[in-house]
């Protein structure tokens, strides 16, 4: 509930600009601050919006200046520019500009929740997605401390799109004001799904059930076949790999440790690094990207579909 106060000093004072310079209203709100600013509105327009102003323009209010203009004035705790918001959230009809950052939607939230005006808390929680992909600590940090669960999961989500060191540098305000458990959640989500990707690609995982499967591209060859190199499984079966199958499978772990993400792993760059051995080989050079290609391509639908079942997503 705002205080009323009788401000005697004051250094400056002037009206706001359209829509709240009409001298039809009956009520002044006038800002906080040196530079003081009265804004013209009306009390029905209020009180319909807010339960707040409805308590506050109860209240005995002093009269306006000079002592002709009987208008009743409100002195408010809000800067000039905070109550031009707030009074754009109560005016029917009226949306302000969307956030142009996290820090602005926070406080818009914050300046929505304080008078009780759920209208607009209903419009960031929609403005929020807008900074999921740029932005995910931020939005699953704010969507955690709002209690939207829906936000909050496509934050995560996206989060892991960018490199944890990335997300561990990440820095706002906004995180002096919320819990540091959801932080450091995030981040341990992160860093699960970075494991769980990696480990799947180890020997009797799961992931080489498809590798022996019919329907992928198979990498072992026969004895003196092609370019190949002899390795020994852990049920000890000695068999021939072509060479470069285990350095791709080397840098696609290294690119999921770094960003779990499969939709983002730099498969150009890797196969242009294993390009470079496997053309050497008259046999599988001319193929090798074509099949391995094939093999991710039918690989990486099951390999998402294990990573959601199996590490959870923090939303509360």
């Amino acid at each position: 509930m705002e205080d009323i106060q009788n401000t005697s000093k004051v250094t400056s004072l002037r009206v706001a600009q359209a829509p709240f310079d009409d001298t039809a209203g009956d009520i002044i709100l006038r800002s906080n601050g040196e530079s003081k600013v009265d804004f013209l509105t009306h009390t029905l327009f209020l009180v319909h919006a807010s339960p707040i102003f409805e308590t506050i323009l109860s209240l005995p209010q002093s009269q306006g200046n000079p002592p002709s203009h009987d208008t009743p004035i409100v002195e408010m705790h809000e800067r000039a520019d905070e109550l031009r918001l707030l009074l754009l959230f109560c005016l029917p009809a009226s949306i302000p500009e969307p956030p142009t950052s996290l820090k602005q939607l926070y406080h818009f939230h914050c300046l929505a929740d304080k008078y009780m005006i759920d209208g607009v808390k209903v419009w960031l929680r929609s403005c929020l997605t807008g900074f999921s992909k740029e932005m995910p600590v931020g939005v699953y940090v704010l969507a955690r401390h709002f209690g939207w669960k829906e936000e909050a999961y496509l934050a995560a989500k996206n989060s892991r799109s960018h490199p944890l060191s990335e997300l561990v540098a990440w820095s706002s305000p906004i995180l002096q004001d919320t819990p540091a458990v959801f932080l450091q959640e995030l981040l341990n989500y992160h860093k699960e799904c970075s494991e769980f990707l990696v480990n799947s690609m180890a020997e009797g995982s799961w992931f080489w059930e498809w590798y022996y499967s019919p329907y992928v591209p198979s990498f072992e060859v026969e004895k003196g076949d092609c370019c190949n190199q002899q390795f020994q499984t852990a049920t000890r079966r000695v068999g021939y790999i072509r060479t470069w199958w285990e350095p791709f499978l080397s840098e696609y772990r290294s690119a999921l440790a770094n960003v779990p993400c499969l939709e983002t792993v730099p498969l150009p760059e890797i196969f242009s690094k294993i390009s470079k051995g496997a053309g050497k080989c008259p046999k599988c050079g001319p193929s090798v990207l074509e099949n391995l290609l094939e093999f991710v391509t039918m690989t990486k639908q099951t390999m998402a579909y294990q990573l959601d079942q199996t590490v959870r997503v923090p939303v509360g």
